[in-house]
């Protein structure tokens, strides 16, 4: 699918699970990550996937990849607005109060673990984007987990 929202032009990827909540930065076809939040130059994926279940959370198996902007092992929801055709902001929130299993401490209730806001002033397909030339790009988003 990675081709298919490059060649088409598909900014954000807003997908759920059951466990866990992970963002990735810009991903290209081939899996070359951009690490860009703003003017990006391929698809943000975003797994909402906080909502809880009854096998609780399962824990990441592996150090966090560069292409991945944020991730935490939550129950928890988002909050997605949409401000203008350029600018959207996005939150995750935990609503669980334990921390994840091997885990020190805990957190609090609607407690803000990722935020960032996602600026895109041209759309339509990536193939057809001249390159940014370092304008704009890096990761402004806040991981707070």
């Amino acid at each position: 699918m990675e081709e298919l929202f490059y060649r088409y032009g598909v900014d954000v990827y807003l997908c759920g699970h059951e466990h866990n909540s992970e963002r990735h930065f810009d991903i290209a076809p081939g899996g070359r990550a951009g690490g860009r939040t703003r003017e990006m130059e391929a698809t943000t994926y975003i797994v909402t996937g906080a909502g809880g279940n009854r096998e609780g959370n399962t824990p990441f198996e592996s150090e966090q990849p560069e292409r991945v902007a944020s991730r935490a092992e939550i129950w928890g929801y988002s909050i997605l607005e949409v401000h203008n055709s350029t600018h959207l902001y996005y939150e995750q929130r935990a609503c669980d109060l334990d921390p994840p299993e091997g885990k020190e401490g805990g957190r609090e209730r609607d407690e803000v673990v990722d935020k960032v806001w996602l600026v895109q002033h041209r759309h339509g397909s990536f193939e057809c984007r001249p390159e940014e030339g370092g304008e704009g790009g890096g990761e402004e988003g806040v991981a707070v987990a």
